[in-house]
């Protein structure tokens, strides 16, 4: 797998509004990034994603088999015990599901990590489907890709397929919060492939559904509502004021109650309790669990419900990194083993630290680490030009040695933490033990893109960005940038 640096289209973003994803940029940040592209093998298509996506989702049904008839996972869950019943007859009902979004992380090295399960309202379709199949096309008709290159991708006609499979022409109505542009475009695009799949459509707000005193629920035109698309979570369903009556209902639902299980963080500890040490799961516990403490000081803290983000706490070395607002965490929270960055971006991360008090496997779980002073760790290590080099410790007696041996071994990107007095201190030193100007040039310092960072995390990802550019970039593109 690589992660490869390309111009984007100078029309994208008219093409984007043509096509109505009109939420390609949120408060002026962009959503939609084309910059770079993931070029992956067959085999890495096939054997490391595709296989392990269904071995996931068959062990995700797999616990909800289970979970429906265990009351200690379903209490474990915090889902309100009057829906009990309602689940488990979805799920022994064979209720179907449409789709659902595994996140994974993997890095091309080792095997896909389930990071957690989106199985109830998973947004990104049209990008996916629709808007990234027309960057393909576009980007090889103007030979910004290989001409050969292809998508890992027939998410459109397996919707439209799908669809055709759970309706059986029965009308299909759609409803969302219509105020979100994004939840709008979403339901737009799967009401667009359910009519291709020949089904008549009625879209509508969540808050336009009504209730009828014989038992349904209807639209605004007072027709009932049988089979109902609803991107709206079903915790939140639950707790309006029609929750009471979903269980009386005659609406089949897409997606189904019983994917309340499996929209739920909880799921991530009781799948590493069902699957001990797979190869495609994290580490995870509950967080009121002793055993969330084998997990050390790094880890990811998230509510057992959460939507985008909100309320996650990333802890790395001990050290909060991220820490989200939110409205959730009163049902509780779980805590699973931290992935790091650079891991993920595709490099070898080794850390040389004779501080063992700062570079302990507590706070680097996974990761290689060398108790020695750089003058002894460096030169078994063999860096050279495909090496990146960070110096990091504010120590001169090891960050200093550590930058000549990188400058002699032209390394293809060198950085050091510090201030610009500080570094300016740093390069006087340098000199004074042999080191020529034109090195000492090549060193970035202050480390980092300037992106304003302050935190730990945002100082993280402003250095593998400039790490990044220095590797990607041409030579030329980067002058033009830092002269910007």
């Amino acid at each position: 797998m690589q992660r490869i640096a390309c111009p984007e289209r100078d029309d994208w973003q008219a093409t984007a509004g043509n096509m109505g994803f009109v939420f390609h940029t949120a408060d002026g940040e962009r959503y939609w990034d084309e910059r770079a592209y993931y070029a992956l093998t067959l085999e890495e298509i096939e054997r490391d994603i595709e296989t392990p996506t269904g071995e996931l989702h068959a062990m995700c049904r797999e616990l909800v088999a289970r979970v429906v008839d265990d009351e200690r996972h379903l209490r474990r869950l915090r889902i309100p015990e009057n829906f009990w019943t309602f689940i488990a007859a979805s799920w022994k009902r064979g209720d179907a599901s449409l789709y659902g979004r595994l996140d994974l992380r993997f890095d091309g090295k080792g095997p896909a990590k389930l990071l957690e399960y989106n199985a109830d309202t998973p947004t990104s379709l049209f990008e996916a489907a629709v808007f990234q199949w027309t960057w393909l096309e576009q980007a090889t008709a103007r030979q910004i890709i290989p001409r050969a290159a292809d998508q890992y991708n027939s998410l459109h006609e397996r919707l439209i397929a799908r669809w055709a499979e759970i309706a059986k022409g029965q009308p299909l109505h759609l409803a969302a919060m219509m105020d979100s542009e994004e939840d709008a475009g979403t339901l737009a695009y799967l009401e667009d492939v359910a009519r291709q799949a020949g089904l008549a459509t009625t879209q509508l707000d969540i808050t336009s559904i009504g209730w009828r005193d014989d038992g349904h629920f209807v639209d605004l035109d007072d027709r009932p509502i049988a089979l109902a698309f609803k991107l709206y979570p079903w915790e939140w369903m639950l707790r309006e004021a029609f929750g009471a009556r979903l269980k009386g209902a005659g609406t089949r639902w897409i997606e189904p109650p019983w994917k309340m299980i499996l929209s739920n963080k909880g799921i991530l500890p009781l799948l590493w309790d069902m699957f001990p040490n797979h190869p495609n799961l994290l580490p995870a516990y509950f967080d009121d669990d002793l055993a969330a403490a084998t997990l050390g000081t790094s880890y990811v803290r998230k509510p057992l419900y959460s939507r985008e983000g909100a309320n996650v706490t990333i802890v790395s070395g001990g050290e909060t990194l991220v820490a989200e607002d939110g409205p959730y965490g009163s049902e509780g929270f779980i805590r699973q083993a931290l992935a790091p960055l650079a891991a993920s971006l595709d490099y070898d991360v080794i850390i040389v630290d004779p501080r063992t008090a700062f570079a302990s496997p507590e706070r680097f779980p996974s990761v290689p680490l060398i108790a020695e002073w750089p003058d002894t760790a460096l030169p078994p290590l063999n860096v050279d030009r495909y090496t990146a080099f960070v110096a990091l410790t504010h120590d001169p007696k090891i960050d200093d040695p550590a930058l000549l041996h990188a400058l002699a071994r032209d390394c293809f990107y060198i950085g050091a933490l510090g201030s610009r007095k500080t570094h300016a201190k740093r390069l006087d030193l340098l000199k004074a033990q042999g080191a020529r100007e034109a090195d000492l040039s090549r060193i970035h310092a202050p480390i980092g893109l300037a992106i304003g960072a302050i935190s730990p995390a945002e100082i993280a990802v402003a250095i593998m960005a400039e790490i990044t550019a220095e590797l990607r970039l041409p030579k030329a593109a980067k002058a033009q940038e830092s002269a910007a």
